[in-house]
């Protein structure tokens, strides 16, 4: 995934439909791989151990990476 300021992250085990107008990441599946989801107003953070893997704010009706 390409992400805002041109970082590049790669999620493994996931099911990629590329005629989707968006992505959706399970919130499941984060955490069956031990990433910390938290929510604090309308942003949230992606967390691993002591690092943060992605964050993201709320736009609308989901929260946008």
């Amino acid at each position: 995934m390409k992400l805002q300021g041109g970082r590049t992250r790669t999620l493994s085990s996931v099911v990629h439909i590329p005629t989707l107008a968006k992505n959706l990441i399970y919130i499941s599946k984060l955490d069956d791989a031990s990433v910390k989801t938290v929510f604090n107003n309308d942003t949230y953070n992606m967390v691993h151990g002591a690092m943060v893997l992605m964050w993201g704010v709320w736009t609308r009706t989901l929260y946008k990476l």
